[in-house]
Parts: C-alpha cells; sequence; structure tokens
C-alpha cells in the first residue's frame, strides 16, 4: 500500500532478485523520494528494528501489518527529530498495542493468466490479564510460488531497448524479437577468420544468420536467442513472521511493557545460465581435442593457432539462487509519567541472519582449464595441465554444441558459492516530553533525550569467493593454454557473486532537543500557525561528531488547507558494508547520447 504512494520510488520488492547480502531477495525496503532505502529511517512504535542487511536498510515486509493502527512519514528534518540516517525521511509504523479481541485474515489469489499463485494468512489477538496486564500476539503466514521463467509467459515477445545503429534519433529504440548477436548455448565464434561459426550438438557447425538493427550484443531476428527468457520475473517467496507486546502498569505512574518480533522469509529464483565471451571468452587452441575436424581443417588454412568463442552455457544449468533472512527482536522498557510529563527508556537487541546459495556456479580457474583438453599419452583426451601436472584432477571439457559436457567435467569445475551474515543491533534510549508552559495560541510542546547504538555485523563465505583469480605462468607445472588476460588478478574465484568476508562494528551516541511552538489560533488570517524545531548531537565511534537541526513552520489560512517550510541539516554516516567492505569490482555499459552508435567519433 505504501509503495502506491507517489512520495516512494525504485523501492525494493519481495520480487527483487539480486545476489548479495544486502538481504534484498524477498523483501521490501521503502525507498523515499528514490534516494535509496539506506537513506529512510524505518521505526517501530518509534523504535528502531534490526537492518536486514549490512546494507542497514530494514525489511518492512516482517513487521507485524495486521495491528499496524497507521503509518507515520515525516519526510523534512528528520535526523534531528526521529534520529541519524534519516536523510530522505521516517516511516515509523504505529500500533494498537491496546487491541483486545481476535482478528483473522486469509487471502489467496492468482494472476489472471494463472500463474504467480499466492496465499496469505493473519491472525491477531488481545486480551486483558486483570486489571493492569495486556497481552497481544499476532502471527502471518505469506507464500508465493512465483513465475518461474520469463518463455512460460504467453505474452512473452523478447522486447527490450536496443541502441540505433542507424545513428539517426533516437539513440536508443524499442524492439520486439531481441536476440543475442554474441552468444550461443553451443558456442560461436565472434571474429577472425572463423567469424560467425556456430556450434551445434554432435560436432556439426554452420554459419550463424545476423538479424537486424545489429549491435555487438543484440539484434532483432537472426539466429539468436533471448538469453533472459529463462530468468525467473518473480521468485518464490515463503515468509512467516510472528508478534507479541506485553504491558503492565506497576502503579498509576508506571508501566513495563516487552514485545518480541521474529520472522523468517525465503526465496527461490533462477538466474541466466553462466557465460563466457567479451574480455572472458574461451580462447580454443588449434589442437584441442574435441575441436570438429573440419574446423581445424580451416584453421591450418587460416593459419591461426586459436579463435575465441563465446557461449552460453545452458547445459552447465542456471545459476539456483536460495535465500534465507531470519530476525529475530526484543525490547523491553518503562513509561512512566511525572504530572504533565511522560518519560520513557527502553532496551532493544536484534539479530538478522542472512544465508544465500547459488548452485552451478562455475569456477574461473578450473574452466578455462578443462577447456583446453588435448590428447595425452595412450590417446586419451586429458587437461593440457594434466601433462605437466599429473594428478591435478582436472577433467577436461567438450565445449562444442549444447549438451557436449560430460558430468565429470561440470562436477569439477561447477560449485555452489556460499555467504552468510549475521547482524546485530543494540540501542538504549531514553526521552522525556511535556509542556513546560503555554502562550497565547496554546501550549508549548518539548521533549529531549538521550540515546546509544551499537551495531556489527560478520560475513563469512565458501573458500573461492575470496580467490584472486591468476593466470597459469609459462613452463611452470599445470601450465595451459587459452586463460583470457583480461580476466587475470581480477577478485572473486567464482563467475559470480564473489561476496567477500567482512567484520566491523560501531557505535553512536546522540543527544536531542525538539520544540513546538503554537503562534497564532482562529484568527482571520490564520486558522493555525506553528513553529517547530529540533537539534541533535551525534557522535559516531568511527566518524566523529556532528550536529543537525531543523526549523520549521506549519500554516493553515483555512482548515481544509494546509502549508509547510522547513529548512534542516540531516546527515548519513557510512553503513558496515561501506566502512569494512573490501576490495570490490563491477562493469556496466554506458551510451552517450551526444555521439550514438554508428557515430565515427563515438
Amino acid at each position: 500500500a505504501l509503495n502506491q504512494l507517489p512520495i516512494f520510488r525504485n523501492s525494493n520488492t519481495p520480487a527483487s532478485t539480486g545476489f548479495g547480502t544486502t538481504g534484498n531477495v524477498a523483501q521490501t525496503f521503502l525507498n523515499l523520494r528514490s534516494l535509496g532505502p539506506q537513506r529512510s529511517l524505518i521505526l517501530l512504535d518509534g523504535r528502531r528494528v534490526v537492518p536486514s542487511g549490512s546494507g542497514g536498510s530494514t525489511d518492512v515486509s516482517i513487521l507485524p501489518d495486521q495491528v499496524v493502527s497507521r503509518t507515520d512519514i515525516v519526510t523534512g528534518g528528520a535526523s534531528a527529530a526521529y534520529g541519524s540516517d534519516a536523510v530522505a525521511g521516517v516511516i515509523n509504523f504505529v500500533l494498537d498495542t491496546s487491541f483486545t479481541g481476535l482478528r483473522a485474515t486469509v487471502q489467496a489469489g492468482v494472476a489472471h493468466r494463472g500463474n504467480n499463485p499466492n496465499q496469505r494468512i493473519n491472525l491477531a489477538g488481545g486480551i486483558k490479564l486483570g486489571e493492569r496486564g495486556h497481552l497481544m500476539v499476532s502471527g502471518s503466514y505469506y507464500n508465493n510460488d512465483g513465475i518461474k521463467r520469463f518463455k512460460e509467459l504467453d505474452w512473452f515477445r523478447s522486447c527490450g531497448r536496443i541502441p540505433n545503429v542507424t545513428g539517426a534519433t533516437p539513440s536508443v529504440v524499442v524492439a520486439c524479437n531481441v536476440r543475442s548477436s554474441a552468444f550461443t548455448g553451443g558456442g560461436l565464434v565472434p571474429s577472425g577468420p572463423l567469424a560467425n561459426t556456430e556450434f551445434l550438438p554432435n560436432g556439426q557447425t554452420r554459419q550463424f544468420q545476423y538479424g537486424t538493427i545489429r549491435t555487438s550484443l543484440s539484434m532483432v531476428g537472426g539466429d539468436g536467442q533471448d538469453h533472459g527468457e529463462n530468468y525467473t520475473p518473480v521468485p518464490a517467496v515463503k515468509r512467516y513472521t510472528g508478534f507479541a507486546h506485553f504491558r503492565y502498569e506497576l502503579s498509576d505512574n508506571v508501566a513495563f511493557f516487552a514485545d518480541f518480533l521474529g520472522a523468517e522469509a525465503k526465496a527461490h529464483y533462477d538466474a541466466t545460465a553462466p557465460w563466457e565471451g567479451n574480455t572472458s571468452q574461451f580462447l580454443i587452441q588449434r589442437d584441442n581435442a574435441y575441436l570438429p575436424a573440419d574446423v581445424r581443417a580451416r584453421m591450418f588454412t587460416a593459419g591461426v593457432t586459436q579463435f575465441p568463442m563465446n557461449r552460453y552455457d545452458y547445459d552447465f544449468g542456471l545459476l539456483v539462487v536460495d535465500s534465507r533472512n531470519r530476525t529475530l527482536r526484543g525490547t523491553a522498557g518503562f513509561d512512566v509519567t511525572l504530572g504533565t510529563w511522560k518519560a520513557n527508556i527502553y532496551y532493544n537487541h536484534g539479530e538478522n541472519k542472512f544465508h544465500q546459495t547459488t548452485e552451478n556456479n562455475p569456477m574461473i580457474q578450473r574452466i578455462y582449464q578443462s577447456a583446453d583438453a588435448v590428447v595425452g599419452p595412450g590417446g586419451t583426451i586429458v587437461c593440457r595441465s594434466t601433462l605437466t601436472a599429473p594428478g591435478d584432477g582436472c577433467v577436461p571439457v567438450n565445449l562444442f554444441g549444447n549438451g557436449s559436457p560430460s558430468q565429470a567435467a561440470l562436477d569439477y569445475f561447477t560449485a555452489t558459492s556460499v555467504v552468510d551474515q549475521i547482524v546485530k543491533q543494540d540501542v538504549v534510549e531514553a526521552t522525556i516530553s511535556g509542556s513546560p508552559f503555554s502562550l497565547w495560541a496554546g501550549e508549548v510542546a518539548f521533549a529531549t533525550g538521550a540515546g546509544y547504538r551499537r551495531e556489527s555485523s560478520v560475513h563469512t563465505v565458501d573458500a573461492i569467493s575470496p580467490v584472486i583469480r591468476r593466470a597459469p605462468v609459462v613452463g611452470q607445472p599445470g601450465y595451459y593454454l587459452g586463460y583470457p588476460q583480461s580476466v587475470n588478478g581480477q577478485l572473486g574465484g567464482f563467475e559470480r557473486g564473489n561476496q567477500q568476508p567482512l567484520a566491523g562494528s560501531f557505535t553512536v551516541k546522540e543527544v536531542f532537543a525538539e520544540i513546538a511552538v503554537p503562534l497564532a489560533r482562529e484568527l482571520p488570517f490564520a486558522h493555525s500557525l506553528d513553529f517547530n524545531g529540533a537539534v541533535r548531537y551525534t557522535d559516531y565511534s568511527t566518524s566523529g561528531g556532528v550536529t543537525t537541526w531543523k526549523a520549521g513552520l506549519t500554516y493553515e489560512p483555512i482548515p481544509d488547507i494546509r502549508l509547510r517550510a522547513t529548512r534542516s541539516r540531516d546527515i548519513r554516516a557510512a553503513k558496515i558494508n561501506e566502512l569494512f567492505t573490501g576490495s570490490n569490482q563491477g562493469q556496466g555499459t554506458q551510451i552517450d547520447p551526444n555521439f550514438p552508435v554508428g557515430n565515427p567519433n563515438r
């Protein structure tokens, strides 16, 4: 419901997929003003909730929505009033903790084309315990089977954006039947004397036929394939949540409260298949034992000893991603009433555990080692590396044609990458609020308080992900050919993912004060006019102290019109993943609209 509001844009939803430890699979991260979820502060009854990853964002789908009475959204000067990190604003979920009775919801749905079935069961109950106690509990179950493949959708026509190679405007056009011009499932030679040779099963080859509006990666029509058709558009999601709130009035002025939140969210989806191409393409040697004889003859005729080959490795198996996110949070505190003043103190501890596996993930060092297959002693086919390092365990692989790799070879160079993450948060906060005096337009409201917070995170990963890719050394035992130099020295032993270990923590100390002053009431020119201001000093163990502030006016000329003006200074300190993550590498493509594709000055 919140994501339908104009102020929320580009929020992560349970339909989002991805690799990593941000916990962005099967979860909802609200994005105020499209400034990033890490710049929006999530509160539950005015108190923080443990982040659902080292990126600092909180999954709101685990909150007990069946007992939420309202949601307060503040976007102006929230850092000073509500706490640091609220650069974009704060979203405070206010619970109906005094709810008494029983409330149940059973829901099921399916897309009108018969896919994406989902079910939800919510149950909440509240009961008074004597004259002074109250207990409220709630639980929910949610399941979504998702949509497994794009190609299973009858409306799917492989439509997408493609650069306009004609040089005319617009520089990017939208077309359907967009296919790959660089990759095939059995291998494609992109350049050189053997260019456009496509490898088919059983050693057959053919000339690859290109379509129209051809770029280096895509085209419309032709012999290519849309390699995104096997991608999962909506992952399968299963989620359990439980919440309990207890309150007991120790006296007329003092009340004890405690609550507990527990949740588990699981997601499953298939990413695209592994691929090698562009700068990571296979370099096939002329003495490759599996090379079709006619292709080897063409290489002799052309006088070449190797050729590049791009390959979309469907026969390795799709990359299968499974994620699990578990959250536990407990809070205990006291509410105290002192005349017209109210005080609150609480302690909050939360933990989030994230686990993700990616199956069928090729190991970079081994896949190129296996690809360099030669005829060994006795006519057996072995890896070239085995000739100088007997017993290295390498299993040669036949890459020519979809379905050619043996299971033994796949078992040798594919594995499951794993990442585990635990995030912990401890918060202690005390506040006092009330009305110190009254002015001509009403009572002045004032609040002040102080808090302490500690956050920590530890990532553990598999043994392959932290490996630095190293090319074989000429003349050394285990040397082989065909290793692309472009990947040499890069971080990460797997083709995909490669999350890195991390360990770090920081502490935060804060003090704040806030005031609301009524300036006018029921006047001819002003139904109401109010001033509000706040100041907060925050001391980070990692970056030192900083002061945030806000000053604002709220003006209602008549009851039906409200105008606000606010000026503020808001801050966000670096999160754990930004502070303590080691080296990261990535690549992307940019198109300069001033130099369209086909422009010789591009």
